[in-house]
């Protein structure tokens, strides 16, 4: 009976120490690439290239490079998948790219792991980065007083 016993317990801590080592598993990203442009010509160095999974931001860090040989505007981006960044894709959804901003009008389908050549490209006016703020009224320097003429003594008039 006593190794009957100690089977079971031993069953038990084995059982919990499995459960307590298991842990999910990531699914990969897919990853978009291809050249990029922005009404008709290449954007600048570093534009910003995202990608949405409906309207859920799905993508780090994608921006606009040179790639190849000769040179071309081309990007690289990421898209997470759902089990990764809740809301993002999963096999088959579509997913929408933004280069500065502007809607591409090309879209491409998510497929865990794979790797996906995708030319972009978009037609509109850039979104630039946001405007310093304004710096406030406490850090404006204090307004200086007009500088007021002397006063001229009158001339005297010899008579």
């Amino acid at each position: 009976m006593r190794i009957l016993s100690f089977l079971a317990l031993a069953g038990l801590v084995a059982a919990i120490a499995v459960r307590a080592t298991t842990t999910v598993a990531q699914l990969p990203p897919t990853r978009f690439y291809g050249t990029v442009l922005l009404n008709g010509d290449a954007p600048p160095l570093d534009t910003a290239v995202d990608a949405y999974d409906v309207y859920q931001l799905c993508s780090e860090g994608g921006k606009v490079a040179k790639i190849g040989d000769p040179p071309v505007a081309g990007y690289v981006v990421d898209v997470f998948a759902g089990a990764f960044r809740e809301g993002c894709a999963n096999d088959g959804d579509v997913v929408r790219f933004f280069v500065g901003g502007v809607p591409a009008a090309e879209t491409g389908a998510f497929q865990t792991g794979g790797f996906v050549e995708l030319n972009l490209s978009a037609e509109g006016e850039p979104v630039g980065p946001p405007a310093p703020p304004a710096p406030e009224p406490e850090n404006l320097p204090a307004p200086q007083p007009e500088p007021q003429p002397e006063p001229q003594p009158e001339p005297e008039l010899g008579i």
